[in-house]
């Protein structure tokens, strides 16, 4: 159990994101857990000739199931390789100065949510600092087959593991 923290890049823009995961480990090499984090991302505004518009209030959910392989049991740091499925929400809000933008942005004025398939993939390592405190550190990549959907992460968790030792 534990907090994720990350660093994505979207269109060249740095956003930070943040949110919990949950996992179980299994003969001390499998990991299941679920995560959620969010991050908003910044406003857009456009001039066409003549409308022109803004897109704000950009939000972007991300949930997903993740099986991640430990490698080295019983070292310190450890390798890990990760594959994640779920799915994520896109939220924002399309505003237009004059009447007619929307043909130009091809969205519908108002509100707007998006649902979209994740795939990802991730790599890094897990470090145990003190006998039940861990953290990790890598890089996850979403929708590596579907470029206008990618979306690179700079992960760094810190966790506690609770049970037997």
């Amino acid at each position: 159990m534990g907090s994720d923290g990350s660093v994505c890049n979207e269109t060249h823009s740095k956003l930070r994101t943040t949110g919990p995961y949950v996992s179980a480990r299994f003969f001390d090499f499998v990991e299941l857990a679920g995560r959620i984090v969010w991050l908003d991302k910044p406003d857009l505004f456009g001039a066409f000739t003549p409308p022109s518009y803004s897109i704000t209030d950009r939000r972007r959910t991300i949930m997903q199931g993740e099986v991640t392989w430990l490698y080295r049991p019983g070292h310190r740091v450890r390798p890990l390789f990760a594959v994640g499925v779920g799915a994520y929400r896109d939220q924002q809000l399309l505003t237009c100065e004059q009447a007619g933008c929307e043909a130009w942005v091809r969205l519908p004025p108002g509100s707007s949510t998006k649902w979209h398939r994740d795939i990802s993939l991730a790599g890094g390592v897990a470090v145990r600092v003190h006998a039940r405190f861990k953290i990790r550190g890598g890089w996850r990549y979403h929708n590596p087959v579907h470029d206008e959907l990618a979306l690179s992460e700079l992960v760094v968790g810190l966790g506690y593991e609770f049970g037997k030792r």
